[in-house]
């Protein structure tokens, strides 16, 4: 499971979560006050700040469509 957390919820925030969405990946948002930046965990992966997790959406997003295409 992914987990998104962040200390302020804002419009960046907003469009992160509603890409998980797009994406139908199973995940949960938390808020952690005292965090000085968003971070995203999927298990493996964990990396921090809005640019970083957009970079990390598109990769698995990426490896999603190579996954739906791929007829193995």
């Amino acid at each position: 499971m992914i987990t998104l957390q962040y200390s302020k919820y804002t419009a960046e925030i907003e469009f992160l979560e509603s890409r998980l969405k797009e994406m139908a990946l199973t995940y949960k948002i938390e808020q952690v006050k005292a965090l000085p930046q968003p971070n995203f965990d999927d298990g493996t992966t964990r990396v921090e700040g809005i640019k970083n997790i957009k970079e990390q959406l598109n990769q698995l997003e990426g490896e999603l469509k190579d996954w739906w295409y791929c007829s193995c």
